[in-house]
């Protein structure tokens, strides 16, 4: 086997078999990095008769950083990382993956296309550092229809992301300041700066289900939070231009809208208040692994306080 799969996951009982059942292999390695999950998670990936390992980190380190831990772990000579809540369209996803790379040159990492519930593609929005600074990363291109393949600037989404795993650790894997998105783009870059490729791979399809998280309050929160952090922090890495004037306009914005929504709109409430709270955070200082979901339950460690958070549910946090 050439390839290892690495899931990380979190209270992600729900999703995760159907996502492993659809890889339609039990030779190939499975490392499954648990980030805490208190319901059965890893009781049902137990009952599965495949190769799998399991990481419990008995706390919750966010995405990149359990990637981190799952990749040292690898001794095949790719990993293909994996969002719990994605499901194969494509039979044998895997074979597919290393029939493609091999076709090409220096690929450091690639993905494939993703589908929304709707069965609408997911990366039709060409990420962070293309959108907001294309002198960073220039010669941005549509993600093309059929059975090719296209040289891009950045993998979007980061739900499947699949590696040379020599070419992730020649630049130091996942930032561990992260702990929740643009952490893929900040990897993308890296690789672009080493000469290394990142490729779609279109013939190849899955469906992602994230968006269905975010539609409990608190998750909403948590992720409004850590989107932003994660925004301000590589702007920041990178020197984006305007960034003190930028950010402050951002955050006056946020301020309003979370005040007048406290009155008016609960929703919108946890979407404004978790961004006005990533970004006054960031700007104070606090790094993002100092607030991560499930730390305590029941409350969100705002900047101005605890907010209570109506969390009766189990949940999935993914990208």
């Amino acid at each position: 086997m050439e390839t290892t799969v690495i899931i990380p996951c979190i209270n992600s009982e729900d999703v995760i078999i159907d996502c492993i059942n659809s890889l339609e292999s039990k030779n190939n390695p499975i490392i499954i990095v648990d980030n805490g999950s208190n319901d059965n998670t890893l009781k049902r990936i137990l009952e599965l008769k495949h190769d799998i390992s399991i990481i419990n980190t008995g706390k919750n380190l966010g995405w990149g950083n359990a990637a981190n831990l799952g990749i040292k772990k690898v001794l095949t000579k790719y990993a293909l990382l994996l969002n719990p809540d994605v499901k194969f369209l494509t039979p044998e996803p895997i074979q597919n993956f290393e029939n493609s790379i091999k076709n090409y040159k220096n690929v450091g990492m690639a993905s494939c296309i993703t589908l929304n519930e709707n069965l609408k593609k997911e990366n039709g929005r060409l990420t962070f550092f293309s959108n907001l600074n294309k002198k960073i990363l220039k010669n941005i291109k549509e993600i093309p229809e059929g059975d090719t393949c296209s040289t891009i600037n950045c993998v979007y989404g980061g739900a499947i992301i699949f590696l040379d795993v020599m070419k992730f650790n020649s630049v130091s894997g996942f930032d561990n300041n992260c702990f929740l998105y643009l952490d893929e783009d900040d990897l993308c870059f890296r690789m672009k700066k080493k000469s290394h490729v990142n490729m779609i791979f279109p013939s190849i399809q899955a469906l992602h289900l994230g968006s269905h998280s975010s539609k409990i309050p608190n998750l909403t929160w948590w992720k409004n939070w850590h989107w932003v952090w994660s925004d301000f922090y590589f702007k920041k890495k990178y020197n984006f231009k305007n960034l003190f004037l930028n950010n402050l306009i951002k955050i006056v914005k946020w301020l309003f809208k979370t005040l007048i929504y406290f009155f008016t709109n609960k929703k919108k409430y946890y979407l404004y208040s978790g961004r006005l709270n990533g970004a006054l955070s960031f700007v104070l200082g606090k790094m993002a692994m100092d607030n991560t979901p499930l730390a305590e339950k029941n409350n969100a460690k705002g900047i101005f306080g605890k907010i209570k958070l109506n969390t009766n549910e189990n949940y999935t946090l993914s990208k």
